[in-house]
């Protein structure tokens, strides 16, 4: 019987030490998690980087986006946004409201620079604002709201993740999409993106790309959101891994997977429209530069219908002939070849408007 009540004791002996050293445990990361939290070590969550009127964006297939407020730019050319005023949502319009009002059709034009309007100082006459009020002097039986969702620098991939992210809430009739001759191009930015993630540390970097993987595993991504210091050890953890293993975030591997950013903006778009019902329109926004009727860019244009011929219920209109036939060059209507100037956003609302009026007097 003696050896029985030794072990007994041992077992008895052995308790109140793994509770004092789960107490202890717990103590000392409870100190750690108020160190992290009072020394705030990098990395961070990614909200707040700022360059020129940017902000590098929690969502890594945007990049970065529009900061609300004015840009604090002197004049110091077209593309500088000097004078652009921003709203909470991100956007160069006036300040969007969520509820659609009854008897109302509502279109979002996304796009870049073109769409955002760089060189055109009031924002009322981008062709978003001015398509609004031509299809309001049409109509009676409908109110035509158009909200300009345009930014700068944005390929097509982009533009359709803005829709997904930030334009579903408005709940969109319509989706126009502004295409230019370069969307076709990963980096068409002119280095915003490069130079918002130079204000961040690799462990940054990683916290951007790891968002493109949410694992499922619950309960780490409830510690990543509730625990700065598990948040902290885990990305410095993942940090190590990139610097030894090579795997630091790059968008071409991570979010386009070797496709280009029109095939896969409209593949999201089609997947879009039919779990949404709302109609696109894609509008080819030529180069203002042929002469005497010689247009270099035809073959990106074809490009760009092969790609949406994918799609049926996607309508493409391409605008070169129009502007064509108004002038044989492409002088008067731009700033520098690409960016339309205020007469050249006139005219891109006069000619958008014949296609989308008749969908405002439909009843469906």
């Amino acid at each position: 019987m003696a050896p029985e009540t030794t072990l007994t004791a041992s077992g008895v002996h052995w308790g109140p030490k793994l509770i004092l050293l789960l107490v202890s445990l717990a103590v000392v990361l409870g100190m750690a998690e108020i160190a992290v939290r009072v020394i705030n070590p990098p990395p961070h969550v990614l909200r707040h980087v700022n360059v020129a009127g940017y902000r590098l964006s929690s969502n890594p297939i945007r990049k970065y986006e529009y900061t609300p407020g004015r840009f604090d730019i002197g004049a110091g050319g077209f593309d500088d946004h000097s004078n652009f005023l921003i709203n909470r949502d991100g956007f160069r319009d006036h300040e969007f409201v969520l509820a659609k009002p009854a008897h109302t059709f509502r279109i979002l034009a996304l796009g870049d620079s073109v769409t955002a309007g760089n060189g055109v100082e009031d924002y009322t006459k981008t062709y978003p604002k001015r398509l609004e009020r031509l299809l309001n002097q049409e109509i009676s039986n409908r109110t035509a709201e158009v909200f300009n969702m345009g930014v700068g620098g944005y390929h097509t991939l982009q533009e359709v993740e803005t829709l997904r992210e930030a334009g579903l809430p408005f709940t969109p009739d319509l989706v126009t999409v502004g295409f230019v001759i370069n969307d076709f191009d990963e980096a068409i930015d002119g280095g915003v993106y490069a130079n918002l993630l130079g204000q961040v540390g690799r462990a940054e970097q990683q916290v951007l790309s790891d968002t493109l993987n949410r694992s499922s595993w619950r309960i780490k991504n409830y510690l990543l959101g509730k625990s700065r210091l598990f948040f902290f050890m885990y990305y410095r953890t993942r940090g190590l891994q990139s610097t030894f293993r090579g795997n630091a975030f790059n968008y071409q591997r991570d979010v386009l997977k070797a496709h280009n950013p029109v095939e896969s903006g409209l593949e999201l778009l089609n997947r879009l429209q039919q779990e949404r019902g709302f109609k696109v329109v894609i509008f080819l926004i030529p180069a203002f530069d042929w002469q005497d009727g010689e247009y270099k860019y035809t073959g990106i244009h074809d490009k760009l219908k092969q790609v949406a011929a994918r799609y049926p219920d996607f309508v493409v209109i391409d605008l070169l002939p129009a502007f064509m036939a108004i002038n044989k060059n492409g002088d008067g209507f731009t700033y520098d070849g690409l960016h339309p100037n205020e007469a050249g956003h006139r005219k891109l609302a006069e000619l958008m408007t014949p296609y989308i009026r008749p969908m405002l007097s439909r009843k469906d």
